[in-house]
Formats: structure tokens, C-alpha cells, sequence
């Protein structure tokens, strides 16, 4: 087959879940023999910051261009007022692909593709709704349900999420929420493939690491607001902080004066992006994953991969599905008392950590890579297959029996 995948979001440079995800389809689809064109939309120049493989083409349709001034976070919202909270979003949607939209179809259309993978709604908005593209586009979500289709969404968007060949998603309870309100979706589930390491971590030693994008979805304010309840008890453990956003620094900013507040600088660190997140899971003995909302969680499967026991919060989506409480990991409410409280329970206990970390990287061998890349071209195929012969071919539909074939 010939695979397009398409992203608006930043990919140039990038080190998020999504960019990842990207990458790693791009390889696994070619190393399958499939030709394959990853498409982005980034002012920035350069390549990803993940491994693309060689035989990957990687095209930027935004590079070298500047965005004009009315496209400026100010004019946006000054063209885009409206009473209406959807149709202030559609105006911003549609005058952001007034300006993106004809490069990135181009870029696509030459690409020559049996089939597009859109990487977020809105990039199948641009593909079927702005630019007509009569290829099959399999959309990709990459969040919760509420997240990636919130109910203010656009009317356009939602339409072209479900006139799209198929939808993808990460978890069951979330293609029954799809389903509910798109009921003419046809949704499959296909969960992240996760790195298998025959590695473990250091269980013994005194470190609670978080890997996250530092935003307010990751709440790693909860994680600092609890080891400051417990620090004086555990004086020789510490926390590490492993993540940036370039986009916006002030969050950066905010977490540095919140550890400075409660007196932690030299107990919990802010380490910047790494290349090496394997290596530093090895050397920690608790992740830490405090997010108010996920579409899987990548960070917290990989830790579990590397046998570290979890901690999360119960209502976070995704998180409650991955980590098992008391079997591999501890769920809490989202409150420091909670979260402190979970984590002196591993901070008090090796063998505990041992148990739920050996059970936690048991658990993540369902989503070995190539389990997870054998679904996805299973389902490429079957998109393209029923273009070819204009007969509706059975796609996962959502439902409690099919998300399982």
C-alpha cells in the first residue's frame, strides 16, 4: 500500500506521545514493505526528533513559510467572536486552513496514496471537508473522548470524523462514547504499541520519576503538592521531572516557583527533555503519573514495561485502565493527601515495589509492537480494500465483541 500520515501538530523537533506514535507507524508500515509519506505542517525547519526510517518520506509543508499577522493568536480571536463557543472554534478552525489547507492537501494528493491516516480531527477536517480528498482517511485520536471530539466541537468536524473510513481509538470505553455520538462512525480500537525491555528497574533505589509534557493535563503540581507531605519522612528519596514546553514556558515557570515554595529545589528536579527515557527508568523504583485526562498514556505503559510500580489518578481516563489497583500500580483520588498516601505505601515497601512492578511489565506484553502494527495493517488494508471494490468490508465497530477482533 501507499500510507500517508498527516499531523498539523508540531512534529519538527518534537518529543510528545503523538510524535512518537508517528514515527513509529511510519517505520513499522515501511519495514513491512509498504510505501510510506509522513505529511506535517511546521514553520520550523528540520526532521523529527524521534527516528524516522530511511525509507520513510518526510514532507513539510509548512517549512520556510511564516504565518501571516491576521493569523496571529490576537486577529484569530478578534475575526472568530462569536456567542456561540462551536462556532467561535469552527471560525478559528477554518481560518487557520485558509492559510495551511492548500499546501498540506498538495503535499498529500502528491504523495499519490491508497490510503491517509489523519493524525487528530482536525486534520480530517482538512483532508475531507476543506480539501475533498477523495482517498480513504482513517483518523486517528490520540486523547480521551472528551479531549479529542469535545461536544462544542464543530459541526464539520464531527461529520468528518464520521464519514471517515474509519475512526481509531486507544481504550473500549472509548468507542462506546464515540459511538454514542457519532452512532454512523466506524470505530476501531488499536491501543499504542509499547517498547518490550529485558531490562528492570532498580526497585532498591530511592527515586519517583514522571515523564510527561509539562502542561495542566499532566498535573505534575499534584505530584510536587504530595512529596512535600512526605518529604520530611523519606529524607533520602527524591523526585525527577522529566519534561518541557517550548510552547509555553510560564507553565515551566509556575512548577520551578510551586518547589521552590515548598522549600524541595534540591529534592525534586526539573531534568528538560532526555533521548534516553529508557536509562532513566532503570534507574528509578515509583513512576509517578499524575494526569487529569490521557488517550493511553505512553509514558506510564513504558515505566510499567520497564517494571516500575505506578501511581495515577483514579478518574483520569486511560490511566484507570492501565494501572490495576494494587495488582500493578495504585490508583488515588486527585488530592495530595491521596497521591502522598499512595506513595508512601511503595516508598515504605521493596518487596511491594517488586510485586506490582513484576506484575506491571507482565501486563504491558499485550502491547508488544508487533501485535499492535499487525491490527493496524490489517486495517489499512481492509479501508483500502473496500474503496477498491466499493463493497463495505466489516470494520471494528466498537461494541464489546468487536473491539477484540
Amino acid at each position: 500500500m501507499r500510507i500517508t500520515l498527516v499531523s498539523t501538530w508540531k512534529i519538527v523537533n518534537a518529543v510528545g506521545g503523538a510524535e512518537r506514535v508517528f514515527c513509529m507507524l511510519a517505520n513499522a508500515m515501511a519495514e513491512r514493505g509498504h510505501k510510506v509519506t509522513g505529511v506535517c505542517f511546521d514553520y520550523e525547519k528540520g526532521r523529527p526528533k524521534f527516528h524516522l526510517d530511511e525509507r520513510v518520506s518526510f514532507v513539510n509543508a509548512g517549512e520556510g513559510q511564516k504565518p501571516p499577522l491576521w493569523l496571529s493568536k490576537i486577529a484569530i480571536n478578534i475575526r472568530s467572536l462569536s456567542f456561540a463557543r462551536a462556532r467561535r472554534r469552527e471560525k478559528r478552525l477554518l481560518l487557520r486552513e485558509r492559510f495551511i489547507g492548500k499546501a498540506l492537501v498538495r503535499a498529500v494528493v502528491d504523495s499519490v496514496p491508497d490510503v491517509v491516516v489523519a493524525f487528530r480531527a482536525a486534520d480530517a477536517h482538512i483532508l475531507l471537508e476543506w480539501g475533498k480528498l477523495d482517498v480513504p482517511v482513517v483518523t486517528m485520536s490520540h486523547q480521551s473522548m472528551g479531549a479529542f471530539l469535545p461536544r462544542y466541537a464543530p459541526e464539520s468536524v464531527k461529520r468528518s470524523v464520521e464519514v471517515s473510513a474509519a475512526v481509531q481509538v486507544l481504550m473500549p470505553d472509548f468507542a462506546q462514547e464515540l459511538k454514542k455520538d457519532l452512532p454512523q462512525a466506524r470505530v476501531v480500537v488499536i491501543p499504542n504499541a509499547v517498547p518490550q525491555y529485558a531490562d528492570t528497574a532498580d526497585r532498591a533505589c530511592h527515586s519517583i520519576i514522571n515523564v510527561a509534557h509539562i502542561a495542566y493535563e499532566k498535573y505534575q503540581d499534584l505530584l510536587v503538592e504530595a512529596f512535600a507531605l512526605i518529604a520530611d519522612k523519606y529524607p533520602d528519596w527524591n523526585v525527577k521531572i522529566f519534561g518541557g514546553n517550548d510552547d509555553q514556558p510560564r507553565q515551566i515557570e509556575a512548577l520551578k516557583k510551586l518547589i521552590n515554595r515548598k522549600g524541595l529545589k534540591d529534592r525534586i528536579l526539573l531534568c528538560g527533555t532526555t533521548d534516553e527515557v529508557s536509562k532513566e527508568l532503570k534507574k528509578a523504583s515509583i513512576f509517578a503519573f499524575p494526569s487529569r485526562q490521557e488517550g493511553f498514556g505512553l509514558a506510564l505503559a513504558e515505566a510499567m514495561s520497564m517494571g516500575l510500580p505506578a501511581v495515577g489518578c483514579r478518574n483520569c481516563p486511560a490511566v484507570n485502565k492501565i494501572i490495576r489497583n494494587e495488582k500493578n500500580g495504585f490508583l488515588c483520588e486527585d488530592n495530595p493527601d491521596a497521591f502522598a498516601g499512595a506513595l508512601s505505601r511503595l516508598m515504605d515497601d521493596e518487596t511491594l515495589r517488586c510485586r506490582l512492578g513484576d506484575t506491571a511489565k507482565e501486563d504491558m506484553r499485550e502491547y508488544a509492537a508487533g501485535n499492535v502494527w499487525t491490527q493496524w495493517e490489517k486495517l489499512l488494508h481492509s479501508v483500502v480494500k473496500q474503496k477498491n471494490t466499493g463493497k463495505s468490508e466489516h470494520i471494528n465497530k466498537g461494541n464489546d465483541k468487536d473491539t477484540n477482533e
